[in-house]
Formats: C-alpha cells, sequence, structure tokens
C-alpha cells in the first residue's frame, strides 16, 4: 500500500501544479482517480492504517480543492466545445435544409 499511497501523492502533487490543462491532461486526471480508487479500496480492504500512512493520505486530501477545480475547468471546456459542436451543426443544417421546392425557375420566351 505504500507505493500506491506514493503514487498517488506524486501524481496529485504534478497535476495541482498544472497552470493549463492541456488536450491530454484528461487522462492523468482519470488515471488519478483510477489510482485514488485502488487506494480506497485497499484501505477498506486492510481496515487500520499506519500513522505515516494517516498522514500521505492527510497530504492528499489537501490537494483535493486544486484538483476539483481543475477537473471542473475541464468540464467546462468540453461543455463549451460541445455547446460550438452544436451550434455549428445547427447552422449546417439550415443551410443544408433542402426542401422539395427548390427554387426553379421556367424561361417563357415563346
Amino acid at each position: 500500500m505504500h507505493e500506491l499511497l506514493q503514487a498517488v501523492l506524486h501524481e496529485t502533487e504534478l497535476l495541482s501544479r498544472l497552470e493549463q490543462t492541456e488536450d491530454n491532461d484528461y487522462e492523468r486526471f482519470e488515471r488519478l482517480v483510477d489510482l485514488r480508487q485502488a487506494l480506497v479500496d485497499q484501505i477498506a480492504e486492510y481496515g487500520k492504517l499506519l500513522p505515516s500512512q494517516k498522514q500521505a493520505v492527510k497530504a492528499i486530501m489537501e490537494y483535493d480543492s486544486i484538483i476539483v477545480r481543475h477537473m471542473e475547468r475541464m468540464k467546462e471546456e468540453a461543455q463549451e466545445g460541445l455547446l460550438r459542436i452544436n451550434n455549428v451543426k445547427r447552422q449546417k443544417a439550415a443551410y443544408d435544409n433542402s426542401s422539395a421546392y427548390d427554387a426553379i425557375m421556367f424561361d417563357k420566351r415563346n
């Protein structure tokens, strides 16, 4: 469990220092969530933590608000991207809307 605690703490510290998120950062946050879930599962399995392990868990939890802010910012960016995509689709559909009564012109030269 010591290695997992250190891995979670290390990844948490790295991600908390990000100034701006990149396109592939969501994968790093997803990995962090998976690591934290594995840690929670191990803690539930073993039950008791040593004082040093408790201290490491507290250190991890100190970064929670920063990590949540980063994740919320990525969520907002994704929502904005989806809105832009949907707006483009709507605009394209409005221009591409072809009906049975497209413009037809007759030439009356008789």
